[in-house]
């Protein structure tokens, strides 16, 4: 994607020391139930909320967190 385009703007900075190289990994992973993972924030983990989200395969449930990298990470079952 360039960049400079309008679309590209959107994204921040091209990838460098301060820019981001891609906006979020999304693993998709078994069913699960949400209360199985709202502990996150007591080990110490970064996390949103559950929410609905359109992605590659429509619509889904998922949850974002954040890596010991800063990385975005999206969480989504395969519902």
């Amino acid at each position: 994607m360039d960049v400079s385009a309008e679309l590209g703007k959107t994204g921040g900075s091209a990838p460098q020391a301060t820019g981001n190289n891609l906006d979020h990994l999304c693993l998709q992973i078994e069913p699960f139930e949400e209360q199985e993972l709202q502990n996150l924030h007591q080990h110490g983990v970064e996390a949103g909320e559950f929410q609905g989200r359109y992605g590659a395969q429509g619509m889904g449930r998922s949850i974002y967190l954040r890596d010991i990298a800063g990385n975005n990470i999206e969480l989504r079952s395969s519902q």
